[in-house]
């Protein structure tokens, strides 16, 4: 299966910033994530599989080297019926989907919420009768560098060890 593997995220540096956020009389927003600008499609990243009845099945591998989740921002998201689309992570123990055409939006854009782990795979299934038609299209995958899956206490990874934070 096809492999996308995002660089380094400097988690020392995002935790100082927001630091400093936190600190500012105008809170902002926490942050969970560092959000890394891709270009992954069902046309330019992936493996696509013939099925012996003619449907497609297409999957990628994307990585994020000490994520503790991956979520994904599409700018292009519709699938036409009968398509199929899940996100789960190496294990097999989240899965998110079936995201079906029902999951359209009129503005084609889309989202998917946090996969734990630093491995997330994606797979389309594509029915014959509606080859080609799928638009999937990833602009940025978010390096979850906060542990929402964790305890309470807030945990980040940084350089492959675990620091507890107050």
């Amino acid at each position: 299966m096809a492999t996308s593997t995002m660089g380094a995220v400097d988690v020392a540096t995002l935790l100082a910033e927001d630091e400093l956020e936190a600190a500012l009389d105008t809170p902002v927003p926490p942050r969970f994530g560092y959000a890394i600008e891709v270009s992954l499609g069902l046309e330019s990243a992936g493996t696509w599989t013939e099925l012996p009845n003619g449907d497609r099945v297409w999957r990628l591998r994307i990585a994020a080297p000490g994520a503790y989740s991956i979520n994904l921002l599409y700018d292009e998201f519709w699938l036409p019926a009968g398509g199929r689309f899940f996100i789960y992570n190496a294990d097999h123990s989240m899965v998110l989907g079936a995201f079906t055409s029902a999951n359209n939006k009129n503005h084609g854009k889309f989202s998917t919420g946090l996969v734990r782990g630093d491995i997330s795979i994606l797979e389309y299934y594509e029915p014959a009768d509606v080859r080609g038609r799928g638009k999937i299209h990833i602009s940025r995958v978010v390096h979850g560098y906060r542990n929402f899956f964790g305890p309470l206490k807030e945990r980040v990874r940084y350089t492959g060890t675990l620091v507890e934070q107050q």
